[in-house]
Parts: C-alpha cells; sequence; structure tokens
C-alpha cells in the first residue's frame, strides 16, 4: 500500500504505489466507497466540495463522488445533473464554404 498523505474528517488520501496517483478513502464506508485520482491538490479540491455540497464540472469526477459519498441527497443531485447533461444536444460545426 501507499503512504498516509492528507486527511479531511472522515476521508483519507493514500499515495498509491502502483500508478502515479492518489486514492481517495472514505472510512465510514466499505471498501467500494474509494476513488482513483491523479493529482494531490484535485483530492483536496474534491473533498472540499463533497464537504460543501457542490457538483464537479468533471464527469470523472463526478463518478468519483458518487463512490466515495454517503449522503444520499447529495448522491441525487449529482446523478440528476449528470442525467441534465445527457439529454443537451451536442455541439456541431457545420463546415461552410471549405476551399480546395
Amino acid at each position: 500500500m501507499g503512504k498516509l498523505v492528507y486527511t479531511y474528517k472522515e476521508f483519507i488520501v493514500i499515495e498509491d504505489d502502483y500508478k502515479d496517483g492518489h486514492i481517495i478513502i472514505n472510512t465510514k464506508g466499505k471498501y467500494h466507497n474509494h476513488g482513483h485520482v491523479k493529482y494531490l491538490g484535485t483530492c483536496k479540491n474534491l473533498l472540499k466540495m463533497i464537504d460543501k455540497k457542490i457538483i464537479p464540472y468533471s464527469p470523472y469526477l463526478r463518478g468519483t463522488v458518487l463512490r466515495i459519498s454517503l449522503d444520499e441527497k447529495y448522491k441525487q443531485r449529482v446523478l440528476s445533473k449528470v442525467d441534465k447533461d445527457n439529454q443537451k444536444p451536442k455541439f456541431y460545426k457545420v463546415q461552410k464554404g471549405v476551399r480546395k
């Protein structure tokens, strides 16, 4: 295993030995309540966002929040944001007047 790098309330951050990154573990949860993040700064920001109940912009971080958080209301808000983003029309740029 790696060494303990950071603690924040019920969360601990461990440096990953096998990959370049960090593992966030919720100590009040079970084994599946952990997530992998590359940078320590991102781990700190994510834990503060979870504490303040802010929904991350990144789809990867949203998935990490769903794994490590135990608050069901917060998880429902994140899932509704994911569904809302999936229903948005995708941007498609039409090329007009392409020269050869």
